[in-house]
């Protein structure tokens, strides 16, 4: 029950994520920046992609896949996928 609730919880607070994204993030207007401000912060505010190392990224992604799709947000494209978990690498703690 707390593992589903943990789920649910993760898209309830709508707060101001797009201007908690206008700054510090790294190569924003960039096509994988503008996907991953876009698309993760319809969820939550997203992390800071030097949160975490780049292979750990492709995994944390996935698993926000599934959240989207449990939570009715529809899933990311293949290609957004892929340009987002190159974003995230690239700048990544330690690159890509």
């Amino acid at each position: 029950m707390a593992g589903i609730l943990a789920i649910m919880g993760g898209c309830s607070h709508k707060t101001s994520n797009t201007a908690a994204m206008a700054s510090g993030y790294p190569d924003p207007e960039s096509t994988g920046g503008r996907l991953f401000k876009a698309r993760c912060s319809e969820c939550h505010v997203p992390p800071m992609p030097s949160s975490r190392t780049a292979d750990k990224w492709p995994l944390i992604v996935d698993r926000m896949q599934h959240n989207r799709i449990m939570n009715n947000f529809p899933p990311l494209t293949d290609e957004e996928h892929r340009e987002i978990v190159t974003y995230l690498r690239k700048y990544s703690a330690g690159g890509a």
